[in-house]
Formats: C-alpha cells, sequence, structure tokens
C-alpha cells in the first residue's frame, strides 16, 4: 500500500505547529475497517442462534445494565453515489419511507422490550442512505419513537 501522505525529503524541518499533525496522519494512514452495515455483512448468516440469544437477553447480569449505542439503517437516496457500499434503495417514489418507518417502530418496540427501556443510549447512528431522504416531521417522528423506547441522553456525557 501506498502512503496517503506526501513524500517529505529527509532534511525537509517540519514546523513544530505542523509536527503533531503530520504524526497523527502518519499514524493513521493506512487501511482500516470500513462498515456499510451494523452489524456487518459476515455476521449475518442463516444459522443465527436466536435461542441462545433472546436466553442470553432474558438472564440478568451486566449486558441488562451497560449503555446502548444504537444504529438505524436509514436506507434511502434520491440519487445514487458511485462510491457508496452501503445497502441503499435508489428511489423518488413517494410513501416508501412511511412503509419502512411504519415497519422500523416494530422493530424499535420490538427491541426496547428485549434490552430495556432504562438503558442510557450513548450512541446513535444513522447510516445507510441518506438520513436526510425523511422530511422534517418524519425525522421528528422517528426521533419521537426513539425517546418513547429509549433512554436517550440530553447531552453529550
Amino acid at each position: 500500500m501506498t502512503s496517503i501522505l506526501p513524500t517529505i525529503e529527509a532534511n525537509t524541518e517540519i514546523p513544530p505547529a505542523h509536527r503533531a499533525d503530520m504524526e497523527l496522519a502518519a499514524k493513521y494512514a493506512c487501511e482500516g475497517p470500513r462498515y456499510t452495515s451494523y452489524p456487518t455483512a459476515p455476521q449475518f448468516r442463516e444459522d443465527f442462534p436466536v435461542d441462545q440469544y433472546l436466553a442470553w437477553q432474558r438472564r440478568d447480569g451486566d449486558h441488562k445494565r451497560a449503555p446502548l449505542s444504537l444504529y438505524l439503517h436509514l436506507p434511502f437516496c434520491r440519487d445514487i453515489c458511485y462510491y457508496c457500499g452501503c445497502n441503499k434503495i435508489v428511489t423518488r417514489k413517494n410513501g416508501v419511507a412511511r412503509q419502512y418507518l411504519d415497519r422500523l417502530q416494530r422493530e424499535i418496540q420490538q427491541q426496547s422490550q428485549l434490552v430495556g427501556t432504562q438503558r442510557p443510549v450513548t450512541q446513535l447512528h444513522w447510516g445507510g442512505g441518506t438520513p436526510t431522504y425523511l422530511d422534517n416531521a418524519e425525522i421528528t417522528e422517528l426521533m419521537h419513537m426513539l425517546a418513547s423506547h429509549f433512554r436517550l441522553l440530553e447531552g453529550l456525557p
């Protein structure tokens, strides 16, 4: 792999103000994981042990009190981005977001019953397509769904 950093002559003096930036860039100048779904595609499988998972969720333990991270996959885009590897639906058809929100509401209800409603949500990620495919009313509705079923924090901890 070639470096994304410009080649710097060995005798070139890097100004002190930029040295830390260059060191940080050099540290992360490598390939890293990229996610386009959560869980990632290799974790999906036909033989997923649903019964074991549900039994684990029913047991008491630290997992019942740990903070939550929520990922909402909103798969709609009006136009295609040719660099995008996300699972998405490119459409300008009205009403598809409505149908999706109705199904997402059922999933939110089911998951909140499974993981509990009092665990603090410390991370909330929207991804997949373009979350702004939803209009302002739909975004408000979705946030209300989440706040009604999970303990969203008022601000950053």
